[in-house]
């Protein structure tokens, strides 16, 4: 996997830049679009995120349960 070959999403919208979101988000998001920058670079992270690629697409333990269910509907 490349990871220079991850595009990059413009962080403003349209022509007139600006992002619809709440006030109170906006030095979070800076913050966070900070650490994206520094994390995509950073050989170390890339390497941890790819120690998860064994679980990534597992069955999850999480089922549904037909006869559990269709006992506890009670409409």
């Amino acid at each position: 996997m490349q990871h220079d070959d991850i595009y990059e999403l413009p962080s403003r919208y349209g022509s007139f830049g600006g992002a619809y979101v709440p006030e109170s988000l906006v030095d979070c998001l800076s913050e966070l679009e900070k650490a994206y920058i520094e994390a995509k670079n950073d050989p170390s992270f890339w390497a941890e995120f790819e120690s998860y690629y064994e679980y990534m697409g597992r069955p999850s333990n999480l089922v549904l349960a037909d006869r559990l269910t269709a006992n506890a509907d009670h409409d």
